[in-house]
């Protein structure tokens, strides 16, 4: 049996929302995944610039949205994020392209549910940024690292994805106990 136009126009319209939700997830997915690789591979092997660059060769290589393949490899050029050296710079080098993004992003149309901020907010870190809106990168970069190296486990419970060293590069004795 077949459909009135309108309510193939209805469909067509619906399928469209749904693909456009589900878009947004993966992309929102990603963009937790790429935070988690980088802050998780800080000091460690493989380091946080390598993820980094690995990231820029995923979006570019295989990354099925062109536009914000396009968008992205742009703003990865503008910021020179392929010549950062050091973990830390490039953790935060992420941190800022994705605030970029999520700026040029809250004036188009997007999901209620996952409005596109300057991230973190206030609300979640009291100290990454002042009244104004300025970040304290100090604060954002330890924010960051505490944030994303807690992954839920299958099973939701939180682990730490990355042992912490002390200032002289040993893993912290008092974890090393904790966990025998």
């Amino acid at each position: 049996r077949s459909l009135d136009i309108h309510s193939r126009l209805d469909f067509r319209r619906d399928l469209y929302r749904a693909k456009q939700w589900y878009q947004r997830r993966v992309r929102g997915g990603l963009w937790i995944l790429f935070h988690t690789m980088l802050t998780s591979c800080y000091d460690t092997a493989p380091g946080s610039v390598k993820v980094l660059q690995a990231i820029h060769g995923y979006v570019d290589s295989f990354f099925t949205c062109s536009h914000c393949r396009t968008h992205f490899l742009s703003m990865a050029e503008r910021m020179n994020l392929l010549e950062v050296e050091g973990d830390q710079t490039a953790v935060l080098a992420f941190w800022e392209a994705h605030n970029q993004v999520n700026h040029r992003l809250s004036t188009e149309p997007h999901d209620p549910y996952f409005p596109k901020l300057q991230y973190p907010p206030r609300s979640l870190c009291k100290r990454c940024s002042n009244d104004a809106g300025q970040f304290n990168t100090e604060y954002v970069f330890s924010f960051l690292l505490r944030h994303y190296r807690r992954v839920l486990t299958p099973f939701g419970k939180t682990r730490v994805t990355a042992k912490r060293k002390n200032k002289k590069g040993k893993e912290n004795k008092k974890k090393k106990k904790q966990k025998q």
